[in-house]
């Protein structure tokens, strides 16, 4: 004997479950979308300096320049101001020396790294590993002094 559908009480689990199924791909491809990539841009940059203050590696890396740049920043109020930077060619990669520099200082404190002389660099280990992708962002290491 076949049971025929006209008498079958509706299929309400199968379709609790589709409901479910749905609403959990609703909440993933908003994180995805959304929440993942705020994340990336406000708390990476935090998570990333805060890793790199406690995790700093020293590398020995020839010197092959050191060119004393301006920076600038800008808000989305239209203000913003610029700094100075020694932006160092190595035999390690390239990196950006800030500490203490200005438009003042700056031809100075690059003199200071003599083109092929072997210094020991203090870099956060964090930035080390994400090089590639900051170097997508047209972002450096910064050397720690």
């Amino acid at each position: 004997m076949e049971e025929s559908a006209v008498g079958a009480p509706p299929r309400r689990p199968r379709m609790r479950r589709r409901i479910l199924v749905d609403r959990v791909v609703a909440v993933l491809i908003v994180l995805v979308v959304i929440v993942v990539p705020i994340g990336f841009f406000v708390g990476g940059p935090a998570l990333l300096t805060s890793y790199d203050r406690s995790h700093v590696v020293s590398l020995r890396c020839t010197i092959r320049t050191a060119e004393v740049h301006t920076t600038s920043s800008r808000s989305t109020r239209g203000v913003g101001s610029s700094s100075a930077e020694i932006v160092l060619g190595t035999s390690c990669g390239d990196f950006v020396d800030a500490h203490g520099v200005t438009a003042a200082n700056g031809a100075a404190l690059a003199r200071r790294y003599e083109p092929g002389s072997v210094r020991s660099l203090r870099v956060g280990q964090g930035s080390i590993a994400l090089r590639g992708l900051l170097g997508a962002f047209h972002l450096l290491p910064s050397v720690r002094n």
